[in-house]
């Protein structure tokens, strides 16, 4: 009994093929199935995976502005490096400042003149 021929689903292979079990067989190979969800699933996270991208670059500003640049640092700093605040975690510190957290580093501005920024490291102790 002759089968009729398929087309691989994978958009990679599309491939023609005969040699399936079931009528219901949808990709000529498990590695066209699997290829086939990870790229399904690459497409859905993409928005996800462009977040996280963009966060890393922020995240490495950051940090390079706090090893790099004289303290106390200028307000204008960040306008020149182009920081997006709308990616970082706001809060308010204890004195009703906003703070802004990305990862490890807290960035505020100063107390004695708000020209100024502070970036400080966070240290997590680990709990017992």
């Amino acid at each position: 009994m002759n089968r009729p021929p398929k087309i691989c689903k994978n958009p990679e292979c599309q491939k023609e093929y005969t040699d399936y079990k079931s009528a219901k067989s949808e990709f000529c190979c498990p590695t066209c199935t699997q290829r086939a969800g990870y790229l399904r699933r690459k497409k859905q996270n993409k928005y996800f995976h462009d977040r996280n991208l963009e966060l890393k670059e922020q995240y490495e500003i950051v940090k390079f502005i706090s090893q790099h640049v004289k303290k106390p640092i200028p307000s204008e700093i960040l306008d020149l490096f182009e920081l997006k605040f709308d990616l970082f975690d706001q809060i308010k510190d204890e004195n009703g400042r906003p703070t802004y957290i990305i990862k490890n580093k807290k960035i505020m501005r100063d107390l004695n003149d708000p020209n100024y920024i502070n970036i400080k490291t966070i240290i997590r102790v680990p709990k017992k």
